[in-house]
């Protein structure tokens, strides 16, 4: 075995597995005993004798660390060293030993043993802090020199220690496998025929060209293994399941005929959830250059923007009709407008209580776009009050528990999609957080402090978070904050009518695409670029503020900058890091050369401003990530020109 070794400042750091109690008698020193000899200043011929003249007064003596010259590689928590062989004089002179606690170091690591107390004996994982001292005689002064040791993970012999973050804590680091290996996968994993499955398994050892992995999916077309080019030890399954039923997923190593990973996977009919209808932003109010929450008619304070079409102008999409109803003992709401049934939170410690937090997980291929998340452990049991099976606090465990208790009289919650979760927020209330409905009152501010942060977010389907109280959009769950989200579960009547076929067409000589379910007509090509028959051609043009809503406006037949909502409709979080979520066969080269290209709406903010200017910030998408956010769309950057590019839309008649 190979114990993990890093150097930090003046600390020595070894990596290793945690061993047990071991007595002083039955842990014999891996390395050789060396005992120090005292030089004789007044000899001749004594080798220790030092090379300098004493003139008279004592000369300072130099404590050596000799650790890597000595250790073997194989030390790990439960061996012992005789430390005369890691400290030395160089006055030959004895030295004394003592472990030193200190207040970050857990207590009980090691200990010094031995007849002659020279014996370093190591009983679990963790930091050391060893002194040696030398008392000095008439010759030498008084010297000493203490170091950190971390007490490596001691693995088998067909493992390697591996740090399972970059802190370099030792309770980060476990035993893995020196061959090729995957985790396993507690849960049945669910896919949907007819849709791209892609599971990201992970392990050691998955090398692009270092093993020769076969993966076996019945039921499954296009079969492959491939390599995501990232991180070495993830792989994906990718296919397209072709009929219902349960088959299983079996990836071996042909080098050896070892099996690597047996799971089942259940591929399921389509059940496609209806469309959401675009709501009101809750905007009525107007913006100009320097200030927001201005009266939309009032032409001196709006100057240029006056007549512009704004959110606040137009004040577009359905108004929410909440009803709450009581049924099986329990209270939830039911949005007529949407056909949305959501959760409603309690605040006594039970399994609906607002306070819990949990991981995002699921197996649901459908949902988690390969990457299922953390399934959490018994030691987190805490964050959700121990009320669910095994401790899991996930959200997968949350669903489940929430359908078998047959909450509100019904079985069928899920988590809500990014576009049914945002339609709650009320961007009117951005000065007078929450975000939402009073319905909604266990919405919390977020605590942010050294000790804890909790940004008050609630999980959607894809790994994406919605912070209710403050209206903001959050990146990737699974990968960035799997233990800190909160759950809203949601279910739709049964009644609603599936979106209609075709949800979108392109018009007007490929010009325009009509969303059949929105009424709404979109420009194919951004403002700046050109259609020439087949794409859009040229970039999207950088724009102000000011400069979209009147180039929109420019276009005629009432074309417009898109709310904020309406903007959203057209993205579908792909949740998946570095991926476009607009459909480009409609929207052709929207998203060009730029890593995180911004689209604005004409919705503005009242709550945010920006740090450097105290100007207020206008809300934006990104279709690259397929999540909005504020942006300061007035302030001026390189060359006069701003950040945001406009897409412009227009309501049909009816």
């Amino acid at each position: 075995m190979k114990a993990l070794l890093h150097s930090i400042s003046c600390c020595l750091i070894l990596t290793a597995c945690s061993g047990g109690n071991y007595d002083d008698n039955t842990n014999a020193p891996i390395n050789k005993p060396n005992p120090s000899t005292p030089s004789d200043p007044n000899n001749p011929d004594d080798p220790n004798k030092p090379d300098r003249p004493n003139n008279g007064k004592r000369i300072k003596q130099n404590i050596d660390f000799l650790y890597y010259d000595v250790i073997e590689d194989n030390f790990g928590a439960g061996d012992s060293l005789y430390l005369d062989n890691i400290f030395k004089t160089d006055s030959g002179l004895p030295l004394t030993y003592e472990v030193k606690p200190l207040p970050y170091h857990e207590s009980g690591v090691c200990k010094i043993t031995g007849e002659d107390n020279n014996i370093l004996q190591t009983i679990k994982q963790g930091f050391c802090y060893i002194g040696a001292k030398q008392a000095g005689n008439e010759t030498y002064l008084p010297a000493s020199r203490y170091k950190e040791i971390t007490i490596p993970l001691k693995c088998a012999d067909n493992e390697r220690p591996v740090n399972q973050d970059s802190s370099g804590n030792t309770a980060d680091f476990v035993c893995v496998p020196n061959y090729a290996y995957i985790h396993p996968i507690e849960d049945d994993i669910t896919a949907t025929v007819g849709l791209p499955f892609e599971l990201n398994i992970q392990g050691y050892k998955l090398y692009s060209d270092g093993q020769n992995l076969k993966v076996s999916l019945p039921h499954c077309d296009n079969l492959r293994l491939d390599f995501n080019g990232k991180f070495e030890n993830d792989r994906y399954v990718r296919c397209t399941p072709s009929q219902a039923g349960e088959s299983r997923l079996i990836i071996t190593n042909q080098d050896n005929g070892k099996e690597l990973l047996n799971t089942t996977v259940i591929f399921k009919d389509p059940a496609p959830i209806p469309p959401m209808p675009i709501t009101k932003s809750g905007i009525t109010w107007c913006a100009n250059d320097n200030e927001n929450n201005i009266d939309c008619a009032d032409k001196e304070k709006l100057g240029a923007y006056y007549g512009l079409l704004q959110d606040g102008v137009m004040q577009v999409g359905i108004a929410h009709d909440y009803e709450t109803i009581n049924q099986n003992g329990d209270s939830c709401v039911i949005d007529k407008a949407t056909g949305r049934v959501w959760e409603l939170k309690t605040d006594d410690g039970g399994l609906r209580d607002k306070d819990w937090l949990y991981n995002w997980y699921s197996t649901d291929a459908s949902m988690n776009d390969g990457v299922i998340g953390e399934r959490g452990s018994v030691e987190q049991k805490e964050r959700c009050g121990n009320t669910l099976p095994d401790g899991l606090c996930n959200s997968q465990a949350y669903i489940k528990a929430l359908n078998q208790a047959n909450y509100c009289g019904f079985s069928d919650w899920r988590l809500p999609r990014f576009d049914e979760l945002y339609s709650l927020v009320d961007l009117g209330k951005l000065d007078s957080p929450p975000m939402v409905d009073s319905r909604f009152d266990f919405v919390d501010a977020p605590v942010r402090t050294d000790a804890h942060r909790d940004d008050g977010i609630y999980m959607t389907q894809k790994r994406y978070g919605v912070s209710l109280y403050e209206g903001r959009l959050h990146s990737d769950l699974a990968r960035y904050q799997q233990s800190d989200a909160r759950i809203l579960a949601v279910r739709h009547l049964p009644e609603l009518p599936a979106a209609p076929e075709p949800r979108f067409e392109i018009i007007n000589n490929g010009t325009e695409v009509r969303d059949n379910f929105t009424k709404l007509i979109w420009q194919r090509c951004a403002i700046g670029q050109t259609w020439d028959g087949s794409t859009c051609t040229g970039n999207p043009a950088k724009l102000s503020w000011l400069e979209g809503l009147q180039q929109a406006s420019a276009l005629g037949d009432s074309y417009r900058l898109p709310t904020l909502k309406e903007l959203m409709s057209l993205s579908l979080p792909t949740s998946l890091q570095y991926q476009n979520s607009i459909d480009a066969a409609l929207f052709p080269n929207a998203l060009p050369d730029e890593s995180i290209p911004k689209y604005m709406s004409s919705s503005p903010t009242t709550i945010y401003t920006d740090n450097k200017t105290g100007k207020p910030k206008g809300m934006m998408l990104s279709f690259h990530y397929g999540w909005g956010y504020t942006q300061d769309i007035f302030r001026m950057i390189e060359k006069g020109r701003i950040t945001a590019s406009a897409q412009a839309v227009r309501s049909i008649e009816d």
